[in-house]
């Protein structure tokens, strides 16, 4: 473990030093997706509108990962702050045995209702088949991949980055390798098809997560983020814990429902249309993986700063954050924005699929410098403990998205262009909400940094 001291120190430095191993673990992350879509590409249009209505259960997986993680990410960095090191690893123990206890029983639910699932976002029986093939075995990630999820965001807490990204690095490795192998076959290793993708996914998983029980169980060198018998649940910080995570798990929730409303409408545009809308939504995820980078950094930063009273450097975290966010995503729109079809390319050679992605992008792209003010303030809002207010912002978004959609259908009559468009004008009323909790976040700090300055004892006359 390589915990850090974030109370000192330039700000813009740190967000970099702190901000490229985030980025480079974030970015394995979403290959696990990119690198699944690539291989089951080969499988045809309905594999690949199966696989995405099965991965979007991510943001299911998220939203449990968030109800427990960033609780356990602002109550540790805040004591790590203050310099409560003592206290650290009776919160993490709390983490650990809440991730056990419902990634386990969320993992055998939704195995049970995998046709119900995957039933509810398709009319093609092909890509039901496929759905539900892939989602059987891949919903073994609401364990995994949560608790990986909760390991990074406690890890981080205590300015710890390179860890994540290394276990994450190990984990991608063994997905890219095995993906091929279980889905086409080799030798003795029969094809699998889809059903391969989701095994090595989970395989993979697994590796990365032993190497964390490893080191909560056995390594002498990590004192902080340990598990330690005897192992009971301490509901005072259960309670604690999930007050402050859950409006996190609850915005996931909202995320997640915001895309499946796309899906929904969608869907009556045939499979090119659904398929379009799984490798765009990808691509812009992809994307915005500098600013989630930046936004995971600012969380630490703000949650060590604010535990030390540092209220100027957790303004100053924040604003950096932001302006640094904004440029890089303006540029990656520029990049998308100047050869959609290539992009859209690297993952199928469907001609309607193709077409329909390249629209689903430029359109749906545009949010991406906007969406990047929202997503580093709802980092920063999490490493405050102040979590309701990014779950209002992603409440806006919904009702928006969902008031723009059903407008569209009884006037002028809803087309798949117009989805697209739904879909950016609900996260950019998204982003002006949080703009005003920036104001408001700003006016507060700035007022304690104030009375603090007031508090000091007057300087002694020489």
């Amino acid at each position: 473990m390589r915990a850090r001291n974030l109370t000192t120190g330039p700000i813009l430095h740190l967000l970099l030093v702190l901000g490229l191993p985030n980025l480079g673990a974030f970015a394995l992350q979403s290959v696990y997706a990119l690198t699944d879509l690539y291989f089951v590409g080969g499988l045809g249009a309905p594999a690949i509108a199966g696989l995405g209505i099965s991965i979007n259960t991510f943001f299911i997986v998220l939203a449990l990962g968030q109800s427990i993680g960033i609780g356990g990410l602002a109550m540790i960095s805040q004591a790590y702050g203050r310099g409560e090191h003592d206290s650290v690893p009776q919160v993490y123990q709390q983490v650990f045995l809440m991730v056990l206890i419902a990634g386990s029983a969320l993992w055998a639910g939704m195995a049970l209702l995998a046709e119900s699932y995957v039933g509810l976002f398709t009319r093609d029986a092909e890509v039901f088949r496929q759905g539900v093939a892939y989602f059987r075995l891949y919903a073994m990630v609401f364990l995994t991949q949560v608790f990986l999820m909760t390991c990074g965001m406690c890890w981080r807490a205590v300015g710890d980055f390179i860890t994540p990204m290394r276990l994450m690095a190990l984990s991608v490795a063994l997905n890219i390798g095995l993906d091929p192998l279980l889905i086409y076959g080799l030798g003795p290793v029969p094809a699998l098809g889809i059903a391969g993708a989701a095994l090595a996914t989970i395989a993979s998983q697994l590796a990365a997560c032993a190497v964390y029980l490893w080191m909560i169980f056995g390594s002498r060198r990590n004192t902080l983020l340990v598990v330690r018998a005897p192992l009971r649940l301490d509901w005072r910080l259960q309670v604690r814990l999930l007050r402050i995570g859950v409006p996190s798990g609850v915005r996931d929730v909202l995320f997640s429902a915001s895309l499946m409303l796309v899906y929904y409408f969608v869907q009556r545009f045939g499979a090119d249309a659904s398929a379009a809308v799984g490798v765009g939504f990808r691509i812009i995820q992809t994307g915005v993986l500098p600013t989630v980078a930046i936004g995971a950094a600012v969380a630490a930063l703000v949650g060590q700063n604010f535990g030390a009273q540092r209220h100027e450097r957790v303004l100053a975290a924040m604003l950096w954050g932001t302006g640094a966010s904004v440029a890089i995503l303006s540029l990656e729109y520029a990049l998308v924005a100047s050869f959609p079809s290539f992009w859209v390319g690297l993952f199928t050679t469907a001609p309607g699929v193709l077409a329909l992605g390249r629209d689903y992008l430029l359109i749906t792209g545009l949010i991406l410098p906007a969406y990047s003010v929202t997503i580093v303030l709802t980092f920063a809002a999490q490493g405050l403990g102040r979590t309701m207010q990014p779950l209002v912002a992603q409440t806006v978004r919904v009702a928006a998205l969902f008031a723009f959609l059903l407008a569209a259908q009884h006037t002028v009559g809803l087309t798949v262009h117009g989805v697209f468009w739904s879909g950016t004008g609900a996260s950019i009323l998204e982003t002006l909400y949080m703009l005003g909790v920036l104001w408001h976040i700003r006016r507060q700090l700035l007022g304690a940094h104030e009375a603090a300055a007031a508090e000091q004892p007057a300087e002694a006359p020489t």
